[in-house]
């Protein structure tokens, strides 16, 4: 597998990561939590297998979720994830518009009435 996104909690403590390759040819992606808490052993939270790669995570402002944008060369095509903290699939979107990229090479998806803008690389 190869990590294709990383994204930090607002606070620090929690780390989402994503893969973009799928593993053995069987389209198998994954999505992982962790809790890495200044001063204590990072520590997975959860490891979840998804039907698509990552191309880009972010957290709400408030720690509790985080979004994940799939990759559009996958089957599933583009979308917009809502995930929890503790890394638990809540809610999916099919992505409306592809923005971007802005001069420093971010670009935003836009699904449905949610906005979400990626970092240029990891």
């Amino acid at each position: 597998h190869k990590i294709t996104a990383v994204a930090f909690a607002p606070d620090g403590t929690r780390l989402a990561v994503g893969d973009g390759d799928a593993a053995n040819d069987k389209n198998e992606f994954w999505v992982e939590t962790w809790d890495v808490t200044p001063g204590r052993k990072p520590t997975q939270v959860k490891r979840t297998a998804t039907d698509a790669g990552t191309s880009g995570l972010g957290w709400s402002p408030d720690g509790t979720t985080f979004a994940r944008a799939t990759v559009g060369w996958s089957a599933a095509g583009w979308r917009v994830e809502q995930w929890s903290a503790a890394g638990a699939l809540q809610k999916k979107w099919a992505v409306a518009d592809v923005l971007g990229p802005d001069p420093g090479g971010a670009r935003a998806i836009r699904a449905a009435r949610l906005t979400l803008t990626l970092a240029a690389s990891v």
